[in-house]
């Protein structure tokens, strides 16, 4: 038995725990790990799953400050209502190194269950959280010798907690690896056996148990979404007919999503030099009758976040955010009902004139339109 039992004296169970008469109505699981492991591939294979077979998601991506290296953690809460938040802290953390966990470890519910790799990973003060050391390095190393799949083995390890189909795994795994040819495959496959049997075997039924979570009926009307897209689809709801940007973090998912969408709609979309270009681009465009919208990198709208979402599956639905006619610029997406926008342009202070200028657009007739003054 590996998992450590703890004994709570309390009465009222700590935040986040879920007493043996009730039942969990959400599972919030956190993968964390040096930038460059994959712990993102095996995330993102879990929500498609999950989702697939009823649950709704809620996820987040934080990703190292470093351009290479540096601590970055998947987060995924699941459950069987709808969700509006991603959950304030993991019930499991899984840690690849032992920098994940030093930078992790508190914000694990108190009696949660900490999942790790003993080879990399030492814990510390282990009185407040519960334990399943999960040789990911042996296993993938040494049982199947191939190291790279270790990801792979944590992702049946995830699996297996709250029971999830492994049917729908075994099928996206098929989708994602089938173009490398079949030997690839069956690793992954493997990979995912191993990580699967590891947990049933070395984690009591009663602990599964406490994180077991029952899915909703499956839905076919579902989609999962990252926050950027779902703002680029805002915008084409919007009326959105011309995007111009410049491909920088956060913004990327935004132009690769309207790419080759925006085409399929009568749209344009221009990649320009720099944002400063995209925002003259936007502005030129308005004055020339079309909705347009750039999605610079400084906005605070979180990127990352995907969720499950229904669609509408009624033909004929008209979606509630009906096209806007009149000309649009704005730096962020149009909004339901919202019948003007303003943009503000700031230019670099590339001279005094430069520093006191600005201009102000709005979709009021051209004639009322404010002239820029210097």
């Amino acid at each position: 038995m590996v998992v450590a039992d703890r004994t709570v004296t309390a009465q009222t169970p700590h935040d986040g725990e879920v007493p043996p008469s009730e039942v969990r109505t959400s599972l919030v699981i956190r993968v964390a790990g040096e930038a460059g492991e994959g712990i993102k591939k095996p995330g993102e294979l879990l929500i498609q799953a999950a989702a697939r077979a009823g649950f709704e998601v809620l996820t987040d991506f934080a990703p190292p400050s470093e351009i290479k290296g540096g601590v970055s953690f998947f987060q995924i809460r699941l459950s069987a209502k709808q969700l509006f938040t991603r959950g304030d802290s993991p019930d499991v953390l899984l840690c690849f190194n032992q920098e994940a966990f030093e930078v992790n470890i508190q914000e694990l519910v108190p009696n949660g269950l900490l999942i790790y790799d003993p080879e990399s990973v030492t814990p510390r003060n282990t009185e407040r959280y519960r334990l399943l050391s999960f040789p990911l390095e042996q296993i993938a190393s040494k049982q199947l010798k191939m190291p790279i799949v270790k990801n792979v083995v944590a992702l049946g390890g995830m699996a297996a907690l709250f029971s999830l189909d492994t049917e729908i795994l075994y099928g996206l795994i098929r989708e994602l690896w089938e173009r490398k040819g079949d030997a690839v495959v069956q690793t992954n496959f493997k990979a995912l056996e191993a990580g699967l049997k590891y947990v049933q075997e070395h984690v009591s039924s009663a602990d599964l148990e406490r994180f077991h979570i029952i899915p909703n009926p499956l839905q076919h009307n579902r989609i999962v979404v990252a926050g950027n897209t779902a703002t680029a689809l805002g915008a084409l709801a919007g009326g959105c007919n011309f995007f111009a940007g410049y491909p920088i973090t956060p913004a990327s998912d935004v132009m690769e999503f309207l790419a080759p969408t925006l085409p399929q709609i009568g749209g344009t979309l221009v990649q320009a030099e720099d944002e400063i270009g995209a925002i003259g681009m936007v502005i030129g465009a308005s004055f020339a009758g079309k909705s347009s919208w750039s999605r610079p990198s400084a906005l605070p709208p979180c990127p990352k976040p995907r969720a499950s979402l229904s669609t509408p599956s009624a033909p004929g639905h008209q979606p509630a955010c009906q096209p806007v006619t009149n000309r649009v610029t704005s730096t962020c997406a149009p909004s339901e009902a919202t019948a003007r926008y303003r943009a503000w342009y700031w230019p670099p202070r590339r001279s005094r004139i430069a520093s006191t200028w600005r201009l102000r657009l709005s979709t009021s007739p051209r004639s009322s339109r404010p002239q820029s003054s210097s």
